[in-house]
């Protein structure tokens, strides 16, 4: 427990990592840092990263691609993306494909669409939402598949199987970005998300 540190940290997080990670990780450092109060933002990561530079957030997770970001971002976690559709579901069979995907500018989005259109797959845009909850939804009702995380699979959300000759997805990363000069207290919001990641 840390009570000297002391302030408020203003933490961007996007969507899909705010309902897998930020839970756990934000009582924990509430726990720790009893003194430091954290606002959060839940948003796309292009509208974060601006806010980190015009001075509106402190820090920011954000997703981008593993291998290459211009955003200068330090990655903390990379992992595959997967196509994922509904356990027994039949949107993989359709032709053109039913594409659930994010807004414009996610990675996850410009992975599967440039997967599909690489290996000259037709698909359709079925479902669009800059929310996991849109997103699971859309797969469940068996209206679309959707490039998502492996660690997002799970009841029924299941990966498409090899059979449907869907491409292989490249990882994605999540990055952490820190505004200059950083506050005791934002470093310490920092340090404590890159020790999350190290031990999930």
């Amino acid at each position: 427990v840390q009570p000297d540190v002391e302030g408020v940290v203003r933490l961007g997080v996007p969507d899909d990592a705010a309902e897998r990670h930020l839970p756990g990780m934000l009582r924990r450092f509430a726990e720790s840092h009893p003194c430091v109060t954290v606002n959060a933002l839940v948003d796309g990561t292009a509208r974060m990263i601006e806010m980190v530079r015009n001075g509106r957030l402190d820090l920011t997770l954000i997703t981008c691609e593993a291998g290459f970001d211009e955003t200068g971002a330090e990655v903390l976690m990379r992992e595959p993306l997967v196509w994922a559709m509904c356990r027994g579901g039949v949107a993989a069979e359709q032709d053109p494909l039913p594409l659930s995907v994010w807004e414009d500018g996610c990675v996850w989005r410009k992975a599967g669409i440039e997967g599909l259109d690489a290996c000259r797959r037709s698909w359709r845009l079925a479902f669009q939402s800059a929310h996991i909850s849109g997103q699971r939804a859309a797969i469940m009702a068996d209206l679309a598949v959707a490039p998502i995380p492996r660690s997002s699979l799970g009841g029924d959300i299941v990966e498409v199987p090899e059979r449907f000759g869907l491409p292989k997805l490249p990882d994605y990363a999540l990055g952490l970005i820190v505004a200059p000069d950083p506050s005791p207290a934002v470093q310490a919001a920092a340090d404590h998300l890159r020790a999350s990641f190290e031990i999930s």
